[in-house]
C-alpha cells in the first residue's frame, strides 16, 4: 500500500494513533547534517533529545497499511525559530528524526498545495 499523507491545514483523521507521551529521538546522519547547515544557522544546539507531543504541533502525518503511522512532521518552538522534525517510529518510545529544518514562527506557508494531501 502506498503511504497516505494528511496535513493539519487540510484534514487530520481523528483516529490517528499518534504518540501522546514523550519519546526519545535518534537523529540520522542526514538530519544531523541538515541541522548543521540550515538557512537560519546551525540548529544543532537546539535539537531536543526527546519530544513531548504536548509541546509540539502536528503538521503532517503519513500512514501505511492498517492506518499505521509511518511518519509525523512536528513543529517545535525553539527560541527564535520553530524546528520542523520529520520523525519515523523506530522502537517503542523511540522515533528516528529523518530530516530537520527551521521555520520562523510567523511563517504561515501560504503556498500549501492541498491537492498533495488526503482528504475525507
Amino acid at each position: 500500500m502506498k503511504e497516505a499523507c494528511f496535513h493539519a491545514a487540510v484534514y487530520l483523521p481523528g483516529n490517528l494513533a499518534l504518540p501522546t507521551e514523550p519519546f526519545w529521538l535518534e537523529y540520522t546522519r542526514h538530519a544531523s547534517r541538515e541541522a548543521a547547515r540550515d538557512r537560519y544557522g546551525d540548529l544543532t544546539p537546539l535539537l531536543p533529545a526527546a519530544l513531548d507531543p504536548a509541546s509540539a504541533t502536528v503538521v503532517e502525518v503519513g500512514v501505511g497499511e492498517r492506518f499505521a503511522v509511518t511518519k509525523v512532521l512536528y513543529r517545535v518552538p525553539a527560541g527564535d525559530v520553530d524546528l520542523c522534525l520529520v520523525v519515523r517510529p523506530r522502537a517503542p518510545g523511540v522515533w528516528r528524526v529523518v530530516t530537520v529544518w527551521a521555520n520562523l514562527p510567523d511563517d504561515t506557508h501560504a503556498t500549501l498545495d492541498e491537492s498533495l494531501y488526503a482528504a475525507p
